[in-house]
Formats: C-alpha cells, sequence, structure tokens
C-alpha cells in the first residue's frame, strides 16, 4: 500500500491517498471542521463488495490482509491515526438490519469479519462501537426497495483509531439526516471529534 500526501481540491486540507489493488480512497473531512487536522493524515478505505464473485471476494480478503499489514505500521504512532472509510464489513449481527438475510454476502461473512477483528486486535478502536456500544447505528441505506424509509441500513462505514487518537477522543457519530436528503449518497457522513491535547 503507498500513502502520498496530496491537498484536497474543494478546501485545500492536507489528505493522503491510499492505494491498495488498484484502487485510490482520498478523505478530505470538508464536512468535518471540528476535527483535529492532524488526525486527517490517514488513509481512508473504500472496499470493493464483492457478492456473489467468489474470485472477488478472494480478492477481497487478500485486500483486507494488505490493509492490516499497512494498519500495523501505523497502530503504535505517537501521533493520531484514524483509518476512515467504506469498509463494506458488517463487523456484528447489530450492524446489520436483518443479519439473517445477509449471512451469504460477502459483507457479512465469517472470513470478512474474522479480517475485521484482526485489524481491530492490532489495538485499533472502532469509535462508532466504543461511544455506541450495544446499540443499533447505520451509515449506509441502499436505494432500492425503500431502505431508507424503512431504516433498513448497515454500519460498513468505519472510523478506526489508533491508541494516541483513542486517548482525544471525545465524540462520533453519523449525520443520519443527511440521507434522507434529495439526490444525496446512500452512505451517510460519519465523524469522529478528537479533543486538542
Amino acid at each position: 500500500m503507498q500513502n502520498r500526501g496530496i491537498s484536497c481540491g474543494e478546501c485545500g486540507r492536507r489528505l493522503h491517498r491510499a492505494r491498495a489493488g488498484g484502487q485510490r480512497a482520498y478523505h478530505c473531512g470538508k464536512n468535518q471542521s471540528n476535527s483535529d487536522p492532524r488526525a486527517q493524515k490517514s488513509p481512508a478505505a473504500t472496499r470493493r463488495n464483492s457478492t456473489p464473485e467468489w474470485q472477488k471476494f478472494d480478492y477481497k480478503l487478500r485486500w483486507l490482509e494488505r490493509f492490516t499489514a499497512r494498519a500495523a505500521e501505523l497502530v503504535n504512532s505517537p501521533d493520531p491515526v484514524v483509518l476512515a472509510g467504506d469498509y463494506n464489513v458488517l463487523p456484528e449481527e447489530l450492524d446489520v438490519y436483518n443479519p439473517a438475510g445477509w449471512e451469504a454476502d460477502a459483507l457479512f461473512r465469517p472470513e470478512t469479519r474474522q479480517a475485521y477483528r484482526r485489524l481491530l486486535t492490532q489495538g485499533w478502536t472502532d469509535a462508532l462501537r466504543h461511544l455506541n456500544p450495544g446499540k443499533q447505528v447505520f451509515t449506509f441505506w441502499d436505494y432500492t426497495s425503500g431502505a431508507w424509509r424503512r431504516n433498513a441500513g448497515l454500519r460498513i462505514d468505519h472510523l478506526l483509531l489508533n491508541p494516541a487518537a483513542t486517548q482525544r477522543l471525545t465524540g462520533a457519530g453519523v449525520d443520519r439526516h443527511v440521507r434522507g436528503w434529495e439526490k444525496t449518497s446512500d452512505h451517510a457522513p460519519t465523524w469522529v471529534t478528537l479533543r486538542d491535547e
């Protein structure tokens, strides 16, 4: 995985581009003006869904392995690091509106969930789950079948914090009302707030 500094074309903030397996992802934190800009130097993750083709599912698992290896290099940084993005992983039953209906999906397969847990065991904190234990929090509602209206959501966008960032964590949430806007993304903005040192 390569990580190169770039600036956001809209707001000029310093960003990093994450590249793995030919995919690129950017995170500017444009709508997170209260966030610590130093924490925004971490790569964003954009995962392929890879359902139902098993060749693509194997690719997804290999990508997660490479991402986990890169994360291991960052977890013990003395600076706050946030791995933010759409992981396309449903870590727990609580993260999906209908777990039984998702058992065969790549997002919820045991192999995918185990890969995510291996990432967490390095010392990363899942900010949304950490501040919302036992609560159903969704970040994504599909455009089809009235998913938004029925609150048939998923939590696939994750904000993982290294210990330095976790010590400064004061808030995390989802601006779910944005998903209800006309012609908006099927993902709602997901954010963390870190206090200054």
